[in-house]
C-alpha cells in the first residue's frame, strides 16, 4: 500500500506513513530477500501532475518487483467517502467500476489514467532493466535467465514508451471527465 510518492497525498489519505518509511521498508524487505510489491493509487482528490511525478520517482527509487495500480475510490465509512459523497455518480464503488475508471470527478479524464497505468508499468520495467544492466557491467558472472528475460522486456518497453508517453500527455490536456 505505498499509494503515492507525494507526502501531501499520503497525509490526505490519512495513511499514517511517510514517503521515507516506504523507502526504508522497501530497502529492508529487499535486504531480507523478500520481493517488494507496491499498490499505487492515482487520482486522489487534488492530485497534480507534479505529485504523479513524485509517485513515479518513488517507483524508480525503490524499484518494486511488482506494482498494482488503481484510481482512488472512496470506500463507505472513510473520511474520503464522506468528503466526496455528494459528487458520486451512478458508479459509487469499485464493484461497479473498473480499477482505472474514476468514480469521483477529478482533474483528468478516464483515458489519462489508463495511459498513466501503461506508462507506469513501462517505466518500472525499463528501470528494472537498467538496474540489471548495471549489475551485469559490475559483475558479468551474475547474469541469470531471469535477467535475460528482463532485458528482452526492457527492449520492448523502450520501443513502446514514446507512444505511451505521447498518449498520456494528450489525455492530460483533456481536463475533467471528457
Amino acid at each position: 500500500g505505498a499509494e503515492s510518492g507525494s507526502q501531501r497525498i499520503l497525509d490526505a489519505m490519512e495513511k499514517g506513513t511517510t514517503v521515507s518509511q516506504i523507502e526504508q521498508a522497501s530497502a529492508a524487505l529487499r535486504h531480507a530477500g523478500i520481493r517488494v510489491g507496491f499498490f499505487l493509487q492515482y487520482g486522489y482528490s487534488g492530485e497534480t501532475l507534479e505529485e504523479i511525478g513524485m509517485t513515479l520517482d518513488l517507483v524508480r527509487r525503490c524499484l518494486p518487483d511488482e506494482i498494482g495500480i488503481s484510481v482512488s475510490y472512496p470506500l463507505p465509512g472513510t473520511k474520503f467517502y464522506e468528503r466526496v459523497r455528494a459528487q458520486l455518480g451512478e458508479k459509487q464503488n469499485w464493484v461497479v467500476s473498473e480499477d482505472l475508471d474514476p468514480i469521483v470527478p477529478g482533474a483528468f479524464a478516464p483515458g489519462f489514467y489508463r495511459a498513466l497505468h501503461a506508462l507506469t508499468h513501462k517505466r518500472q520495467q525499463i528501470w528494472k532493466g537498467i538496474a540489471v544492466g548495471r549489475r551485469w557491467m559490475a559483475m558479468p558472472s551474475t547474469a541469470t535467465l531471469a535477467d535475460i528475460r528482463q532485458m528482452v522486456k526492457t527492449g520492448y518497453h523502450l520501443l513502446t514508451y514514446p507512444s505511451a508517453y505521447q498518449r498520456m500527455h494528450a489525455h492530460a490536456r483533456m481536463k475533467g471527465r471528457a
